[in-house]
């Protein structure tokens, strides 16, 4: 990925220096355009996958008492702790600690330890619990983030000076 990467902004170095083709565009905003959507189609498919999972009854109790605990202590420590020299309000903040990092990684990280010579029952579990904190998530910060994300916006808009338009005359 490093080489490929290398590869490609060196390409635009190229194109750019050259300008032969003054009509296409470089390659690296186009290659990130189809990586967004490539991960967004892989992002959905592993929604898919995670909804399948808990209908069939990969959903665990113990796993709805660590997603409260991740969303509710562990996350929003983590967040005042991690960007409080970073001088970020606190409005922000507490949008990055209810919010945390999108991403679904943690499925592959519990698939990769799931491949480690774990008993079956404990693999279940691990899978159950990453399952139904993940499926928690989607729940309540899908209901949860536009409403949140509107009242950020008009507290932040409230907190503004208005603007003046400048006139072109």
């Amino acid at each position: 990925m490093f080489a490929a990467g290398l590869a490609l902004r060196r390409a635009d170095d190229i194109h750019e220096n050259a300008q032969k083709a003054p009509d296409k565009p470089p390659l690296t905003p186009s290659m990130l355009s189809v990586n967004e959507q490539l991960e967004r189609i892989v992002e959905v498919a592993i929604v898919l996958l995670v909804g399948a999972m808990i209908s069939t009854g990969y959903w665990s109790v113990p796993g709805l008492v660590l997603a409260a605990v991740l969303f509710v202590v562990i996350r929003p420590l983590a967040v005042w702790i991690g960007v409080r020299e970073a001088g970020a309000g606190d409005a922000p903040r507490r949008l990055l600690a209810w919010f945390g990092i999108r991403g679904i990684g943690s499925v592959y990280y519990a698939v990769y330890f799931a491949g480690f010579e774990l008993r079956d029952v404990i693999a279940t579990e691990l899978l159950s619990a990453v399952f139904t904190v993940i499926a928690a998530s989607i729940v309540l910060h899908g209901i949860s983030a536009a409403p949140l994300m509107e009242l950020y916006r008009a507290r932040r808009s409230a907190g503004r000076r208005p603007e003046i338009p400048v006139s072109d005359k």
